[in-house]
């Protein structure tokens, strides 16, 4: 394998690993507001703070360990690339709120396999376009 094409491998292996753990996150802060906080009540409500939590910790951890040099290329612009990785983060957010509506509304699936299956098909998203155009 060449050179280029294992370390393009291993940083995705390393935004699966961060993407997982921010989604585990995401999920347990949905869940807890869902459940505890809401009683059920504000399911997207839930989802939109799960994601925003799960959004700032991922941040942090792409700059830190996922993208070679993340902070260093980043460097004078944090704010700006801040915003962007949000805005990113914020059409996640619209596709995850509309998939979740689409499964557990539509589909009658049960909201924590829903929510899933839309982590699995966001985090592709989120991926590639960070690494486009934030962390060329």
């Amino acid at each position: 394998m060449d050179r280029n094409k294992y370390k393009l491998l291993l940083e995705y292996f390393r935004y699966v690993l961060v993407g997982g753990s921010a989604f585990v996150i995401d999920l347990a802060v949905m869940y807890i507001f869902n459940e505890f906080i809401f009683n059920g009540k504000f399911l997207h409500l839930s989802v939109f703070i799960g994601y925003t939590v799960g959004l700032i910790y991922n941040f942090l951890l792409s700059c830190k360990y996922v993208f070679e040099n993340g902070f260093e290329k980043i460097k004078n612009k944090e704010i700006q690339s801040f915003i962007i990785f949000t805005i990113i983060g914020i059409i996640g957010l619209f596709l995850t709120e509309l998939l979740m509506h689409i499964f557990v509304i539509i589909l009658g699936f049960y909201y924590v396999f829903s929510k899933i299956i839309t982590g699995a098909i966001v985090m592709f998203w989120n991926y590639y376009a960070r690494k486009v155009i934030i962390f060329k």
